[in-house]
């Protein structure tokens, strides 16, 4: 870890004035400070502060050998709370402390988490979603839990399953997304092949490259190709929904604005295709409900109202 023995002499007090000119320029320095302070006085089993902060400044690795998770667009760094036994430290997203076996990601909204497996494949993590896999066993079973959504590189190797609610993927080295939200699959491969089963029917589906399935229920599957990577575009701020409800776009914009929606008066049953950025509530709001000549009203910050 980067500068581990400047912050080992300011926990301590023993660090020199020119050593503590040096820490404060440090752009977390206000918030280790706070965090500190938040720290001070809890007393739970050997806690090891100094061993807490060292995990909030650790810069990820890419390494075949270790996990690791980029934090990606956090409001509020470093919300902390102290957990008694464990000291677990929440980071805005909600990051659990690893158990011997388990590793667990669960991330709030307009948020996601970049990271890797112990083979090197990697994942980045949507908002509102949670993933988990057993480290212990990884070398001879790649199982991942995945609830709400996800991007996929994997390595060749053993099998690599990712399991959900609605259903499973499994591939051998390929790229791809699955999307596992209320009774709904949706998985797109991007590189490879990948063969999903769905957990309310006995029908597979075998995707290759730039191909794309969404179960719903226990309906009979839609397929279509995905030649522009669309099912990707989230992880750089753009979510792209094809023919799916209004109700389904409507979730998808709450994932990513904190925001609540009257609908009262509209048919959440209609369709549409759209696309909207992650960081332009207007522009987001006109581009979903423009189509359906949808008028919607901001009613204070965090309601919008939509009619016909």
């Amino acid at each position: 870890m980067k500068n581990d023995e400047i912050l080992h002499k300011w926990i301590n007090n023993t660090i020199s004035e020119a050593e503590l000119k040096q820490f404060k320029l440090r752009s977390e320095y206000d918030s280790l400070v706070e965090l500190y302070k938040r720290t001070e006085n809890l007393a739970p089993p050997k806690l090891n502060k100094e061993l807490v902060l060292a995990n909030i400044l650790a810069q990820p690795k890419v390494s075949s050998k270790k996990e690791t998770a980029k934090i990606v667009r956090i409001p509020n760094f470093l919300k902390m709370a102290a957990v008694a036994a464990t000291a677990a430290v929440l980071l805005g997203i909600f990051f659990f402390w690893p158990s011997n076996q388990m590793i667990n990601y669960e991330i709030g909204l307009n948020q996601k988490i970049e990271g890797n497996f112990p083979d090197a494949s990697t994942f980045i993590l949507n908002a509102g979603s949670s993933l988990s896999y057993d480290k212990d066993v990884w070398s001879k079973k790649r199982m991942i839990l995945l609830d709400g959504e996800a991007f996929f590189e994997v390595e060749k190797g053993n099998p690599f399953t990712v399991k959900t609610k609605n259903g499973s993927v499994e591939v051998l080295g390929t790229q791809f997304n699955v999307k596992s939200r209320a009774n709904i699959l949706e998985v797109s491969c991007q590189e490879g092949t990948v063969m999903v089963s769905s957990s309310k029917s006995t029908v597979k589906k075998k995707l290759s490259a730039k191909q794309a399935v969404r179960f719903i229920g226990k309906a009979i599957p839609q397929t279509w190709v995905d030649e522009s990577d669309n099912a990707k575009a989230w992880t750089i701020g753009i979510t792209k929904l094809k023919d799916v409800s209004l109700a389904s776009v409507i979730e998808e914009l709450k994932l990513h604005y904190d925001l609540s929606f009257e609908t009262d008066s509209i048919e959440l049953t209609e369709r549409l295709s759209c696309n909207f950025p992650h960081n332009n509530i207007d522009l987001a709001l006109s581009s979903c409900f423009d189509p359906l000549k949808i008028k919607y009203e901001k009613i204070g910050d965090r309601i919008i109202k939509i009619t016909k």
